[in-house]
């Protein structure tokens, strides 16, 4: 089977290029360990790119159960591994540390849009079918217990097969039972999970406790006012006030440095890769594959960003969730490339 031809999306590889460079400045100005390790990550997730890029799209098509398969088991594996503060979210391998819920994030992508095009849920038996196949790392994620990465598969599967040409009543009873259920939900949230929600509300319910970070990282974006304090001069996250503040919170600790006008371009940035994919996205709406696919990134990068910024100016509950392409992380670094990298190889005109 035969290559097409394409043109080269530099929009978005330039967009991710310069947010993993906006990434790596906060790091270096917060510790220059991290900005290391993320730098030779960063180095490895673009030659990932264009790896993934070369792969022929219609390939995942045939593998489609198989990748499936291979996600179900890699976040399995996850329980075998280490617990850090209560959490078993991690593999170690000799000095490293994988965390099996990020990498598996594109293939999931993947093979479920592969599923929703080889099954389409034009029947309740395969509106059931579907289902289970997101309960079944949705479950996986949130028993870790990650309740932030497992809505983000949730929100990622729910785009795509809306998209799907799912009938307008299942659609409707989906709303309506979603609703139903919807308040129980609280008797599967852990306690601290709750705490955040109520903190979240109310921060100085428990400003040293449970409110401590959220009320540490509006005070970091606000002292950043218009221009930021400048590089390397972020109180709050030089002196470690703000916790995480490579990871969830990089956000914050770049704002306090480089003001509303460095957010401002940040997240100009992030506005100009996620239009273009969804540009792009409809473009494609004829190749069913491809379309749900790219939908499906598109909503997965859309949910990490409104969730870590939200979470960041306090519009948000406290999740663990990082800011795509910025926030220290190898796992979630290679697989937004990875990702990306499919996006690139699903252009290709045949």
């Amino acid at each position: 089977m035969g290559r097409g031809t394409h043109t080269f999306d530099w929009i978005v590889a330039l967009a991710a290029i310069l947010l993993l460079s906006l990434g790596l400045i906060t790091l270096l100005s917060i510790d220059h360990m991290f900005f290391r390790q993320q730098l030779v990550i960063g180095i490895v997730g673009i030659a990932f790119y264009f790896i993934f890029s070369k792969i022929e799209f219609s390939t995942y098509h045939y593998l489609d159960w198989y990748i499936y398969g291979a996600v179900i088991i890699f976040l399995m594996f996850t329980f075998l591994g280490p617990q850090v503060r209560g959490a078993t979210r991690w593999l170690e391998i000799g000095s490293f540390r994988l965390q099996p819920s990020e990498l598996a994030k594109p293939f999931f992508l993947v093979s479920i849009s592969s599923l929703l095009v080889r099954y389409p849920p034009m029947t309740l038996k395969r509106i059931g079918m579907h289902m289970t196949l997101v309960a079944l790392p949705f479950i996986l994620v949130f028993q870790q217990p990650d309740l932030g990465n497992a809505l983000i598969y949730l929100t990622s599967w729910l785009a795509m097969i809306l998209l799907s040409g799912i009938p307008l009543i299942a659609i409707i009873l989906g709303g309506v039972i979603t609703g139903i259920i919807l308040p129980l939900s609280s008797y599967f949230v852990k306690e601290y999970q709750k705490q955040r929600i109520l903190t979240f509300l109310d921060p100085l319910l428990d400003p040293h406790g449970a409110g401590y970070n959220s009320i540490q990282a509006m005070i970091a974006v606000g002292s950043g006012r218009l221009l930021g304090s400048g590089f390397g001069r972020g109180t709050q996250s030089l002196l470690q006030f703000l916790p995480e503040r490579h990871t969830d919170f990089i956000f914050a600790s770049f704002t306090e440095e480089f003001g509303f006008v460095g957010a401002a371009a940040l997240i100009a940035i992030f506005y100009l890769m996620l239009w273009q994919l969804l540009r792009h996205a409809f473009r494609v709406r004829e190749q069913l594959f491809a379309h749900l696919y790219i939908v499906g990134l598109f909503a997965l990068l859309l949910g990490h960003f409104v969730i870590n910024v939200g979470m960041n100016i306090g519009l948000l509950p406290i999740t663990g969730i990082t800011l795509p392409l910025v926030s220290y992380g190898g796992s979630s670094l290679l697989a937004i490339f990875i990702g990306l990298g499919i996006y690139e190889a699903s252009r290709i005109n045949r």
